[in-house]
């Protein structure tokens, strides 16, 4: 099935650059596998309608991080996006958390190219919907927060994306 450019996604990953603009007194303390869950759950429809069966894996306690909270939740959001649109179509899709500040994406679709998937405007598909922003806005809010975002390698199948982001002490 051929995608199409959707116009409506490019406007709103270019108004997320005005997020960088929100300074620091925007954050606060939030509990990162709870709002790694709340992304999974407004996304689980769609992986559905996609053909996925979307899961979630929580940390075994509570883990901390001083964010903003805005920033971050559509951090995740376009790593869970990114997972729907290029998974492979069918299989699971998985958000994990774990208690260092981490947040893994899985999916099980075929290995894509690596290298070029974090630069601005970059597509796997030439015609596919999205502008290819989501995986570079989310690694800049990533850095904004002193964290970071990589596709781990190992012998899996699928992909895995990897948030990582200073926890406070507990």
């Amino acid at each position: 099935m051929r995608q199409r450019f959707c116009p409506y996604r490019l406007a709103h990953q270019l108004l997320d650059h005005q997020l960088f603009e929100r300074p620091d007194e925007q954050r606060q303390i939030v509990d990162l596998g709870e709002l790694a869950r709340q992304v999974a759950a407004d996304f689980a429809p769609l992986a559905i309608e996609a053909g996925y069966d979307l899961g979630f894996e929580p940390p075994a306690g509570e883990v901390h991080v001083e964010v903003n909270g805005t920033q971050i939740e559509r951090a995740l959001a376009n790593l869970v996006r990114n997972a729907i649109d290029h998974g492979g179509g069918s299989g699971a899709i998985t958000v994990a958390v774990d208690e260092s500040g981490g947040v893994e994406v899985r999916d099980e679709g075929p290995p894509e190219e690596r290298e070029n998937v974090f630069q601005p405007f970059y597509r796997l598909q030439p015609q596919s919907r999205g502008a290819g922003l989501g995986l570079n806005l989310a690694r800049q809010i990533a850095h904004l927060h002193g964290g970071s975002i990589r596709i781990l390698s190992g012998g899996w199948r699928g992909a895995r994306v990897r948030m990582q982001l200073p926890t406070l002490p507990s």
